[in-house]
């Protein structure tokens, strides 16, 4: 993975390390369910789009090994890419 995407993945943990705390806060405060459930549901989703980034990633790479003619473990590789994208869905 490059350095950037490496970075770019590493800043959106740590907007979702702040919106947990945040959902932690509201319940302190008590906050309605229904604006607490909201933010759950806002860094779930967030927390997928940093899961299927890696995911993507990975199927690039499988790609572009299997247009270079890479090795015998392609079929291997691209399998369990495939079982990583189903945990998630």
């Amino acid at each position: 993975m490059e350095e950037k995407q490496i970075k770019d993945l590493d800043i959106r943990l740590k907007r979702i390390e702040g919106q947990l705390r945040g959902i932690q806060n509201m319940l302190g405060e008590g906050k309605s369910t229904k604006a607490i459930i909201t933010q759950l549901s806002a860094a779930r989703s967030a927390l997928d789009k940093v899961g299927f980034s890696l995911i993507a990633n990975d199927l690039k790479n499988e790609l572009a090994k299997n247009i270079s003619g890479g090795g015998s473990s392609d079929q291997q590789d691209l399998k369990e890419t495939i079982n990583l994208f189903m945990k998630l869905s």
